[in-house]
C-alpha cells in the first residue's frame, strides 16, 4: 500500500496537483481529473504504454489502491447497491445471495480509472457476467463509437458517453425490457419454439443433468432439451447495434451443456418452466377469488426469490397481458415495483419502464 501511495503522490505532483492545504489529503475531483487527462493521452495503449514512466506508475497504483484499500475501495458501495437494486445480477437476473455478488464497473476501471469511484458507474454482477464482460467496453471501442456517432474527433467526455451508449444497460428503461425479449429454444431439433408452444401451461421440466434441461413440451411425444435465450427486438439499426453489443459483452446466451461454471441459461430455462407451472397451478382457483389472489401472491414471492425478473414479467405479459381482466402481468407490474410491498418488490425496478399495453 505504501508503494501505491508513493507512486500516486509522485504522479499527482508531476501533473501539478498537491495535497489540500493544511493536511495530507488530495481533492478527489483533482485526482479524477488527472486520471481522465492521462487516459485521453494514452489513447487505449496497453499497460498505459503511451505515458511517461511517472504517469504510467501513477495510473497502475491508483487502480490498485482503490481496489485494495479497506477504507477507500469502491467495494464499500456493495451494501448500498444491494439496498437499491437487490441481490441480483444486473445483467442476467441471477439471484446471488453471498459475497460472489460483485461490484462491476460499466466503464471498466482498467480502461477508465477516472470513473472507478463513480457510483453511477456501478452495477452488481454474478461471476459469469463479470468474467465475460471483463474490460469492456474498451477505450478504443468507446472512442470509435464516439467518433462515428457523437463528434469527430471526440473529447474525453464524448469517449465516456460513447462507452455508455454503444450498448444498452439494465437501467436503459423500456429499451432494455422491450429490446431484449426471451424466447424458448428447442436444442434437440435446433429450432425456435413458436409462442403457442413455448408458452403452453402444460410444459413441464423433466430433469436437469449438468447444464441440460429436459422438458415435456406441448406437441412433442418425448422430452426434449430446451434453453431460454435472449434476442433483440427493435428494427432500428442503431438500437439493434446497442442490443447486440450488450449481448456480446456479457454473453447472455453462452450455453455449454457440460460446463457447470456458467449456469445462467440453465437457471433462466428453469425459471421459464417454473412460470408455466405456477400459472398452471393458479388455474385451480376461480379467477379473482380470495384463493386465486393468495396463490398469486405466493407466485410473486417465488418470483422474487428465484430472480430472472425478465422471464417472469415477460411471460406474465405474453400469457396474461394488460388488456385482459385480472391481468396477472398488471398485478405483477404494480407489486414488483412498489417498495412498500417487500415480499414482491424487485429493488430499483421502475414501473414506468414496464409497458401498460
Amino acid at each position: 500500500m505504501v508503494t501505491y501511495t508513493a507512486a500516486i503522490i509522485a504522479g499527482l505532483a508531476a501533473n501539478g496537483v498537491g495535497p489540500v492545504a493544511g493536511n495530507s489529503t488530495f481533492n478527489t475531483a483533482a485526482v479524477r481529473g488527472v486520471a481522465a487527462g492521462l487516459t485521453f493521452v494514452n489513447h487505449g495503449a496497453a499497460q498505459w504504454g503511451n505515458l511517461l514512466p511517472v504517469n504510467k506508475a501513477f495510473m497502475k497504483a491508483l487502480i490498485n489502491y482503490f481496489s485494495e484499500n479497506a477504507t477507500m475501495k469502491y467495494g464499500n458501495a456493495r451494501g448500498s447497491l444491494i439496498d437499491n437494486y437487490g441481490q441480483y445480477c444486473a445483467y442476467c437476473g441471477t439471484p446471488v445471495q453471498d459475497t460472489a455478488l460483485a461490484i462491476e464497473h460499466c466503464l471498466p476501471k482498467a480502461e477508465f480509472p477516472s470513473e472507478m469511484l463513480n457510483y453511477t458507474n456501478f452495477f452488481l454482477s454474478c461471476p459469469s457476467c463479470n468474467s465475460y464482460k471483463g474490460s469492456n467496453p474498451t477505450y478504443v471501442t468507446s472512442y470509435q463509437f464516439a467518433a462515428a456517432n457523437i463528434a469527430n474527433p471526440p473529447t474525453y467526455q464524448n469517449v465516456l458517453t460513447g462507452g455508455m451508449v454503444r450498448q444498452v444497460w439494465p437501467n436503459s428503461g423500456m429499451i432494455s425490457w422491450r429490446g431484449l425479449p426471451p424466447y424458448l429454444y428447442d436444442v434437440t431439433n435446433n429450432l425456435i419454439l413458436v409462442p403457442a408452444v413455448a408458452e403452453n401451461l402444460t410444459n413441464r421440466q423433466v430433469s436437469v443433468v449438468q447444464n441440460t434441461v429436459q422438458a415435456n413440451i406441448a406437441g412433442y411425444a418425448q422430452p426434449i432439451t430446451v434453453a431460454a435465450l435472449v434476442t433483440i427486438s427493435f428494427s432500428n439499426p442503431t438500437e439493434q447495434l446497442r442490443e447486440n453489443n450488450f449481448l456480446n459483452i456479457v454473453q447472455l446466451n453462452a450455453y455449454q451443456p457440460n460446463v457447470y461454471s456458467d449456469r445462467r441459461v440453465t437457471n433462466r430455462t428453469i425459471a421459464w418452466l417454473n412460470v408455466l407451472l405456477s400459472l398452471s397451478n393458479l388455474q385451480a382457483f376461480q379467477v379473482g377469488s380470495q384463493g386465486w389472489l393468495l396463490m398469486l401472491q405466493q407466485i410473486f414471492i417465488t418470483a422474487k426469490n428465484a430472480g430472472f425478473f425478465e422471464i417472469w414479467s415477460w411471460l406474465f405479459y405474453l400469457i396474461s397481458p394488460p388488456n385482459v381482466q385480472n391481468s396477472i402481468y398488471t398485478y405483477f407490474r404494480t407489486a414488483s415495483t412498489n417498495p412498500n410491498q417487500q415480499f414482491y418488490y424487485f429493488p430499483g425496478t421502475n414501473i414506468n419502464d414496464l409497458p401498460t399495453q
